[in-house]
């Protein structure tokens, strides 16, 4: 999404127009993520009980085994070593959000569809419904919701409806190009 954000800009600086400018459940690069304290826990412990129990557990779990993929990852990066195929995920996860967290957007004269999750993590939620985006996307966000999380959108059953939404703004895009076309011939 933030490619393509700046691929759009990029295009409209030459003269070219950019129809459709649409992101996949894409956070804005500085989107406050929210700190998680102490209370919240107790209070999502309270609110959700088990539930959140054992995302708890499966988090600290993932969070110790990704810390130390990263460890092996800077490691093999430090002596020159190529990255074994099982670590690349992890190196390319890396590397965006390295990059991710250096790109600051400038505002764009021009409209997003936001193809948004419908289930968010706790702490993304600190970036409101357009992810953090309304503040340089000057000509509003169309938000759609997808059944899933960040990690489900793009497989089934969620994909086949972000498939067919995508499908619509698509061809929504190419009527009023069509419409803007005849009105300028006319």
């Amino acid at each position: 999404g933030s490619v393509a954000f700046e691929m759009a800009q990029q295009l409209e600086h030459v003269g070219e127009k950019v129809s459709l400018l649409a992101f996949i459940d894409t956070f804005h690069p500085q989107m406050n993520v929210r700190k998680v304290t102490m209370g919240m826990r107790f209070e999502r412990l309270f609110d959700e009980g088990s539930a959140y129990l054992d995302e708890a557990v499966r988090g600290q779990l993932d969070r110790r085994r990704r810390r130390a993929q990263q460890a092996r990852v800077a490691a093999l990066l430090a002596e020159g070593a190529p990255i074994p195929a099982e670590l690349r995920d992890v190196h390319l996860t890396q590397s965006f959000e390295a990059a991710s967290a250096k790109y600051h957007p400038k505002p764009w004269r021009g409209a997003v569809t936001l193809f948004r999750a419908e289930n968010v993590a706790y702490v993304f939620r600190g970036g409101g419904s357009t992810y953090g985006w309304s503040d340089v996307v000057l000509e509003g966000i169309e938000i759609v919701r997808v059944p899933g999380n960040h990690d489900t959108l793009l497989l089934e059953p969620s994909a086949t409806i972000l498939v067919r939404s995508l499908g619509k703004a698509l061809a929504l895009a190419q009527r009023d190009d069509a419409c803007a076309e005849r009105d300028d011939g006319a």
